[in-house]
């Protein structure tokens, strides 16, 4: 027998006991009653006889018996019915609560934020770290040959070696990427190449960040390093964006954190995902950019705030400030975490990280459980 058969024959059964059928109606429905009836009803079910596991990206679901022996047509009914009285939206908004193993940018990407966004990038402090115009875009040149999310990642990390990090910590990410196929030897070649803030040094900094797609992202996305053949242009930009970098820190510094990891944070939603920098008295994202930061780069922040505080690093309880500095534009943003309201906080752990308590397998809005409650009803004939 089927979820949606074993709890409408429940139903059926108190209602029996407290309604005359012949005479029901909204006004004599006591929905006290009904809730201390159903939810012991939900918790049995969810905690005994079903265990839901949402799979990552496509957030598909294996539904498992107790016996571990379901059929893929019981499956498939059972996953049917379960959502019967849902709308789209609903469902959409039912997926969205009970995402699976996310990286903290997928999970920003999978974000619908309000206008305006959660923090509004135009309430940041905004600074200009250099004298004149030629400190900033102007003075960088154009003809790059490199996309700009590679050079992004070769300036984070070498600055990251410049700053004092050890080689192998800072270019971590591209060794394992390199690891997974199986170019192990290749990497350790170009990590021997980096010296300082040279063009050697540049060149095969880059070529270690082309192997950070196949950890972040996928194989399938990874381009032959030996094909990034950055052109002098592209190499002078890399090299005068980090020392504008170091200039930064000798400003906001000493760095207290870098490529940090959130472990004892993560949840079931967000399950990986590392930030960038982190000083004394605030939580720092690097965004290689000619463009504005947008609401994404705020809220991306705000997630590694929160997660930060849930993990093993104690140095997230002297945050005062989300900041985000672009080496390319030259420009320091900073908010104080004291105009971030609790309610916004709340909200975010809760729905966006998924800091909820740990009996509860999955989610659903209780404005959306009461519609598929009126919903099923009226389909059982109780006009509700």
């Amino acid at each position: 027998m089927s979820f949606l058969s074993r709890l409408k024959l429940a139903i059926k059964a108190f209602m029996d006991a407290f309604y005359d059928k012949d005479n029901a109606s909204k006004e004599n429905l006591n929905e006290s009653i009904l809730k201390e009836k159903i939810e012991p009803l939900v918790s049995r079910v969810e905690g005994k006889e079903f265990k839901t596991d949402l799979k990552k990206h496509d957030d598909s679901f294996e539904i498992k018996h107790e016996d571990q022996s379901v059929i893929d047509t019981q499956k498939k009914r059972l996953y049917k019915n379960i959502f019967e009285y849902m709308t789209p939206e609903e469902y959409s908004r039912y997926r969205y609560l009970n995402s699976y193993g996310l990286s903290v940018t997928g999970r920003v990407k999978m974000t619908k934020q309000p206008r305006g966004g959660y923090i509004r990038p135009r309430d940041m402090e905004k600074i200009f770290l250099g004298q004149n115009s030629n400190d900033g875009l102007d003075g960088l040149n154009p003809n790059e040959n490199i996309p700009a999310g590679l050079i992004g990642l070769a300036v984070d990390y070498l600055t990251r070696f410049m700053i004092g990090e050890d080689v192998i910590e800072a270019f971590n990410i591209s060794l394992i990427g390199a690891k997974i196929i199986q170019e192990n030897e290749n990497a350790m070649q170009l990590i021997s190449k980096v010296k300082g803030l040279d063009k050697e040094s540049a060149i095969s900094a880059l070529k270690l960040s082309g192997y950070d797609v196949v950890y972040r992202s996928s194989v399938l996305g990874y381009r032959p390093v030996d094909t990034i053949n950055p052109n002098d242009e592209t190499l002078e930009n890399i090299i005068t964006m980090v020392n504008r970098s170091l200039k930064f820190f000798e400003k906001y510094g000493p760095c207290v954190l870098s490529g940090f990891d959130l472990k004892g944070g993560y949840t079931t939603i967000i399950a990986k995902g590392d930030g960038d920098y982190l000083t004394s008295d605030t939580v720092w994202d690097f965004k290689v950019s000619k463009y504005s930061s947008n609401t994404s780069h705020t809220l991306q922040l705000l997630i590694y705030w929160r997660m930060g505080l849930h993990s093993v690093h104690q140095e997230f309880k002297n945050v005062k400030y989300l900041g985000i500095f672009n080496p390319r534009t030259n420009i320091a943003q900073r908010i104080s975490v004291d105009r971030i309201s609790p309610e916004l906080i709340e909200k975010v752990e809760f729905e966006i990280i998924g800091y909820r308590p740990k009996d509860k397998m999955f989610y659903i809005d209780e404005e959306v459980l009461k519609r598929m409650s009126n919903r099923y009803f009226s389909d059982i004939g109780f006009e509700n």
